[in-house]
């Protein structure tokens, strides 16, 4: 049943990355207010809030987001387009590395598109992380989840560390996907200053492929 599964999550990460190269996967639409009356959406909590716009994906792309898998091999190719790799990379973005900015998991470098994946997947510090998630927060292991962060980001937020963007978004996990390729949506519509050098992100927690890949595909 286990292969079954990993299998049909496989197929589903296939098809998420081949749907990249769709404007209308990857774009989302803003929903504006009209008439200077508030809308109302349904929260996280399940209880409605109040807005004056909220971004909308594709269905489809809400469909792929959950349960799909991009194994390290299709997320090497996404940046690199070649035909070999070196095996060492994927144990390293999968395995229980800890690293630090000047030699970090993985790096990629383009003159549009740069990622730096500081630790692998399996370290200590982001078992720990998914063990107090799934057990669900409680005033005493939430310390332990934010101190588990600090440690993993603590290469990130050297003095020293120089970003190439106009606009830097800082955020604690890469399930913000939705809010900040909305926010960018927006600046783009305005055809904001802030956009002008490009835009630094810098994710504390968590970041998945489907994210990254995400984010890479608003270039266009």
């Amino acid at each position: 049943m286990a292969n079954i599964i990993e299998t049909k999550a496989t197929q589903k990460g296939f098809v998420f990355v081949e749907s990249l190269k769709k404007d209308s996967f990857v774009l989302p639409t803003i929903i504006r207010n009209k008439g200077g009356k508030r809308m109302q959406v349904m929260g996280e909590s399940g209880c409605p809030v109040e807005c004056d716009s909220f971004v909308s994906f594709s269905q489809e792309a809400m469909d792929l987001f959950p349960g799909s898998y991009i194994t390290p091999l299709a997320f090497q190719h996404s940046f690199e387009k070649s035909a070999t790799y070196k095996s060492s990379k994927f144990d390293e973005m999968t395995g229980g590395t800890i690293r630090t900015m000047e030699v970090p998991t993985y790096s990629y470098q383009s003159e549009l598109f740069d990622v730096t994946i500081l630790h692998g997947a399996t370290n200590d510090k982001a078992i720990q992380l998914a063990r107090i998630a799934k057990e669900g927060f409680t005033p005493e292991n939430r310390a332990f989840y934010q101190q588990a962060v600090v440690e993993m980001i603590k290469p990130a937020l050297v003095e020293t560390q120089k970003l190439k963007g106009s606009l830097c978004i800082h955020d604690d996990c890469l399930a913000s996907t939705v809010s900040v390729a909305g926010y960018i949506a927006d600046l783009k519509e305005q055809d904001s200053h802030l956009l002008r050098d490009g835009v630094d992100i810098i994710i504390d927690g968590p970041a998945t492929a489907q994210g990254i890949l995400f984010l890479k595909s608003l270039l266009r």
